[in-house]
């Protein structure tokens, strides 16, 4: 993707971050993010506590408020299903209560009300204060010291780039970034850009990896984030692609929005190149409000299932009853009665079976594990993508360059796999031997390496460049084979057979034991003697 100058893509930003602040902010408070169990239903307790606070009837009501399905939808973003897991976390978590209320024979309303004394003691426990036995409950205003301690804290994400991007945590995502590159100040020589780790971006929004990785793929699907990854340190470079969200808040409200910028991300460039026009129309980027509601079918239909795709008729008989393999006899089998088989007339063998086995090349008492190829009209080719079929008539795989290759202990399988397709994108010609000799550098590393694919990648950049110089690859290699060696040895010494221990008697063993008789005997004859 080609990037504008510099001053032109900031200048998209600015734009962009003006156009939104005509909408609605969404506040979310981080103290209830851990209360509540998620950030979804930390935004909906957000929204009651904000209702707590500044609602006119609250007092009156004794602190119940009713909010609908639709209204809470235009406030917070959250779909009828969301909000129905939000509340179902909150009731078993004990942070609100709720009732249903009638007026006269019309259907009862829900009324949500917020616990604020169990609400205390949750937020007391997640910042690791213990709750005062007795304190009075707090009313959570302005004034009130509990709401200025711990509900000082907040992350605020727009409310019409819910409705772009389709998810509120993708909102949550580039509402930060559009922050964090205005905050850069009016830096016009350099594009703005925003620089954070998966640990980074979950200590500052509280979004778990998982999470992160489907916003920022949401993101990018429309075309409003342009990323960028360095292995080495991990850390995720993203540009905001101004011009795309701006046009897209303009499809979606044109009569607020000024004229748009003359300026691109896709290639907006005057020399040729595919630029944006201006009347593209991003609906089909906008998400459709009917995805997380429930089937909703005509009332007068007298039958519903003429509203769906598929088209029902009344007066189409049953096929199973006439067709050819069952012929009426589906209940008929369990009686004993046994329909042909029909097989061997298929079409893609057309009675051919029998024909293709030659049963003269199987003698009695052949080995079927070990029996050659039938010569038959579909055979495989001499030479495939990833083995050859030699003379003998045996599949033999073609030798690749990665079977001999030996990985460092820190690499499983899935590493492996990543480094073979590292090497088929950088160094597709490279040997063997200079593909072992870069493995040998990273498993002779004396600091643990903590990105190993980042640095898989670094240096086969410098080899494809002609820049890479080994240092402690020569050291690994001489390990390497030194352990290969003794492995070997050991192998060697475990499969020879043990040898044979004879006993104990020798010839120098027998001349010794005469030798010493003899000497007993001398010794003997001397004593009687005296």
């Amino acid at each position: 993707m080609k990037l504008p100058a510099p001053a032109e893509f900031n200048r998209d930003i600015i734009l962009c971050k003006q156009a939104l602040q005509g909408g609605r902010t969404i506040a979310v408070y981080k103290c209830l993010i851990a209360v509540a169990g998620s950030v979804k239903a930390a935004v909906f307790l957000s929204q009651l506590v904000y209702w707590v606070r500044h609602g006119r009837d609250v007092a009156a009501t004794q602190g119940w408020i009713f909010k609908s399905v639709v209204q809470m939808f235009e406030e917070t973003g959250l779909s009828e299903r969301e909000q129905g897991t939000c509340k179902k976390k909150l009731l078993e978590r004990g942070l609100i209560e709720t009732r249903y209320r009638r007026f006269g024979f019309g259907k009862g309303r829900l009324e949500l009300r917020l616990n604020l004394e169990r609400l205390s003691r949750a937020v007391c426990a997640a910042n690791g204060v213990p709750c005062p036995e007795g304190a009075p409950v707090p009313t959570l205003h302005e004034s009130d010291l509990f709401f200025l301690r711990y509900f000082k804290e907040r992350i605020a994400y727009h409310r019409d780039l819910v409705e772009l991007t389709g998810c509120i945590h993708s909102a949550l995502m580039l509402s930060f970034m559009l922050q964090q590159c205005i905050a850069k100040g009016g830096n016009g020589r350099e594009r703005w850009f925003v620089s954070f780790n998966i640990p980074a971006w979950q200590k500052y929004l509280s979004l778990p990896y998982k999470t992160q990785l489907t916003a920022r793929s949401k993101l990018k699907a429309r075309q409003f984030i342009v990323e960028k990854h360095f292995y080495a340190s991990r850390r995720i470079f993203t540009l905001i692609n101004g011009r795309a969200i701006w046009q897209a808040l303009q499809n979606r409200r044109s009569h607020f929005l000024p004229m748009q910028p003359e300026s691109s991300i896709e290639g907006c460039l005057k020399n040729g190149n595919a630029a944006v026009s201006p009347t593209d129309s991003f609906a089909e980027h906008i998400p459709d409000k009917r995805e997380n509601t429930a089937v909703a079918f005509q009332e007068n239909t007298p039958d519903k299932r003429a509203n769906t795709v598929v088209h029902f008729s009344e007066n189409i008989p049953d096929k199973r009853e006439n067709t050819y393999p069952t012929n009426g006899k589906i209940h008929t089998s369990q009686k004993g009665e046994y329909t042909a088989d029909q097989s061997e007339n298929t079409h893609p063998t057309n009675g051919e079976i029998v024909k293709v086995l030659d049963y003269r090349q199987f003698p009695i008492g052949n080995n079927y594990n070990h029996s050659p190829l039938l010569q038959t009209e579909h055979r495989q080719p001499e030479s495939t993508r990833n083995g050859v079929v030699g003379n003998d008539g045996f599949f033999s795989p073609t030798p690749s360059r990665y079977d001999a290759l030996v990985y460092p202990k820190t690499f499983g399988q899935s590493l492996q796999n990543n480094a073979r397709q590292i090497f088929d994108k950088l160094l597709p010609e490279t040997t063997a031997e200079r593909l072992q000799e870069i493995l040998d550098e990273i498993a002779g590393q004396t600091k643990p390496v903590t990105s190993p694919l980042g640095l898989l990648t670094v240096l086969c950049r410098k080899e494809a460049a002609g820049e890479l110089i080994c240092v402690t690859a020569p050291l690994a290699k001489q390990n390497r084979e030194r352990q290969a060696a003794w492995a070997a040895a050991y192998e060697n010494q475990a499969q020879q057979p043990a040898p044979k221990r004879e006993g104990r008697r020798t010839v120098e063993s027998d001349a010794a034991r005469d030798k010493a008789v003899e000497e007993m005997l001398r010794n003997l004859k001397q004593r009687r003697s005296v």
